[in-house]
């Protein structure tokens, strides 16, 4: 009997089965992030205003490709987040087949099954729900990475302009990309020099035209998407923010060094033997000679990864200024789009040969002190959803937590012993499990978002009293900005304003009210002066006209009702 045609089906069938989960991942975050409300400001408030209510070349940040892109939202008209939404999902799992093609050059099909599945699975998938850049951006490194790593059988010319490409357009998603490219110059140049011969001309010539290629493509398509605008290196924000820095690069080492303590501790606790792994390949692989695809994964790794994290630590120790709480807040999401990376670094090691134990015993020792200084240190550090959802919903006090952290120290010191199983353990335990917490605490973080706040409510009342026309006039009064800024988002227009009250509730006089609007909208326990008109009131916000038309006689304001 001839079987030949099913042998077809058979040999696909682990594929299909493999897309068929995928599609099932993505479906599952679909149905996750709809119908939630939105919850990051300013971030949301200032991405949504930029793309779909402002002139483009007006944004704040140079996130013109960014905000081009998503500026399609407005044909979804008051639906707008959820096709927001969609297309976050969609730069998301198209992530994945890089992420399986980069990590197949250094594992097998399985293992590099794995790191694609659970890069949809990992923490960042939160950033999907919100109307942010950062999966777009995700999306953007991913295939740079695949250029990286995987493209060395091309001329270096053409290897160093595609990957400059990418990163002028990730730069066009978030500025920051600009920080990646010193690291991906050095290390094609790096790649050069593993080819052997005369290597100083390729080298040379692969940054020239990785860094034309990068800046071509950041002013080139910056300047045909807003013009003049678009030939602005890091943007109004950004270059006001680096011409009135008022802090000296001295003055920022002590914050720098108790925020990167920080960071290493979070990194020790999701990645310590990806950690160690690293260390080791970049003392024994990256300065030979010979082509090395193992020591251009761990430099690449290291002058990306690594060049993110510096940014964000003194990012964060510029904000030292503002207080201690901002100072110890854990920015994750600046370099956690590198992530797989790592996981990339532990599945490579199963198949690396043993080599300088001693180096690994110190390598696995360190990163186990790290580890035991996770109990005393970590709780010191503000520990935000949005910021780091892979720790965010870390309980030390778990029982969970306490066995992931013997786990890490059981797998480094296995790991030095020269325990084979020890990556494999990494992969397919440690790091599901560390996924499966950051899922739970995602969870419960967006059931909270179902419900909406009196910002969410005030909106739709505001856009059904006030014409218009006169949205312009409406002033929304409060005192916590991120409340006051949501209600700029539920009223969806660029031109109201914000009275930014003292807290306490105090009473508001009439000195106080703007003399030159129409319309407010006050979010707090605030009385307000008798003679002025309620409109409308509702849960935990009060709409009153300062102006009334023809000079008619006013209505007291009573204050919000409690909601039902």
């Amino acid at each position: 009997m001839n079987i030949a045609p099913a042998a077809g089906p058979r040999r696909h069938a682990p594929l299909i089965a493999f897309l068929a989960v995928l599609a099932g991942v993505v479906l599952f975050l679909y149905q996750r992030n709809h119908g939630l409300m939105p919850s990051v400001f300013a971030d949301e408030w200032y991405y949504s205003r930029m793309s779909r209510l402002a002139p483009h070349a007006e944004a704040l940040v140079p996130s013109y490709l960014y905000i081009w892109l998503f500026g399609a939202s407005k044909a979804c008209g008051a639906g707008f987040l959820e096709c927001v939404r969609a297309g976050n999902l969609l730069f998301l799992a198209g992530a994945t087949p890089f992420v399986y093609l980069t990590a197949r050059r250094y594992a097998s099909a399985p293992w590099a099954g794995a790191l694609a599945l659970f890069s949809l699975l990992s923490p960042l998938n939160l950033y999907s729900a919100y109307f942010m850049p950062e999966t777009t951006y995700y999306f953007g490194f991913c295939v740079l990475s695949w250029v990286a790593l995987t493209r060395g059988g091309w001329h270096w010319a053409a290897q160093g302009a595609l990957a400059g490409l990418v990163v002028g357009l990730m730069s066009l998603v978030k500025v920051h990309a600009l920080f990646l490219l010193p690291g991906v110059c050095l290390f094609l140049a790096y790649c050069a020099f593993q080819r052997g011969g005369r290597w100083l001309l390729p080298a040379a010539g692969a940054m020239l035209v990785t860094a034309g290629a990068a800046l071509g493509a950041k002013f080139g398509l910056g300047y045909l998407l807003v013009d003049q605008a678009g030939l602005s290196l890091w943007g109004p924000f950004y270059g006001r923010a680096a011409t009135t820095a008022t802090t000296s690069m001295l003055d920022q080492v002590l914050p720098a060094l108790t925020s990167a303590k920080g960071h290493l501790i979070v990194l020790a606790l999701l990645f310590a033997l990806p950690l160690a792994v690293l260390g080791h390949l970049l003392c024994t692989r990256v300065l030979r000679r010979a082509d090395d695809p193992l020591g251009q994964l761990a430099l690449y790794t290291l002058l990306t990864l690594g060049a993110a994290a510096a940014v964000t630590i003194m990012y964060t120790a510029s904000l030292a200024m503002f207080g201690v709480e901002e100072l110890m807040r854990l920015h994750l999401r600046y370099y956690s789009f590198g992530f797989p990376l790592l996981w990339t670094v532990a599945a490579a090691a199963a198949a690396a040969d043993q080599r300088a134990p001693v180096l690994r015993w110190i390598l696995a020792l360190g990163l186990c002190a790290v580890l035991h200084q996770l109990w005393t240190d970590l709780p010191l550090y503000r520990l935000l959803m949005v910021d780091g959802p892979d720790i965010a919903g870390i309980d030390l006090a778990h029982p969970g937590t306490m066995a992931l952290v013997v786990l890490q120290a059981a797998l480094l010191l296995g790991w030095a012993a020269g325990v084979r199983a020890a990556p494999l353990l990494f992969v397919f335990v440690a790091l599901p499990a560390s996924l499966a917490a950051g899922q739970s605490s995602i969870g419960l973080e967006l059931a909270k978002m179902r419900t909406p706040a009196p910002g969410d409510l005030a909106g739709p009342a505001v856009r059904q009293h006030v014409p218009a026309a006169e949205l312009p006039k409406l002033t929304i009064a409060g005192d916590n900005p991120q409340v006051l800024m949501r209600a700029q988002f539920a009223i969806d227009h660029p031109d109201t304003q914000i009275l930014q009250l003292p807290p306490g509730g105090a009473p508001l006089t009439r000195e106080q009210l703007p003399k030159d609007l129409s319309w407010m909208l006050m979010l707090g326990p605030n009385h307000l002066p008798p003679e002025l008109e309620l409109v409308t009131n509702g849960p935990g916000y009060r709409l009153v006209r300062l102006a009334a038309p023809g000079g008619a006689s006013a209505v007291a304001a009573a204050p919000a009702r409690s909601p039902h």
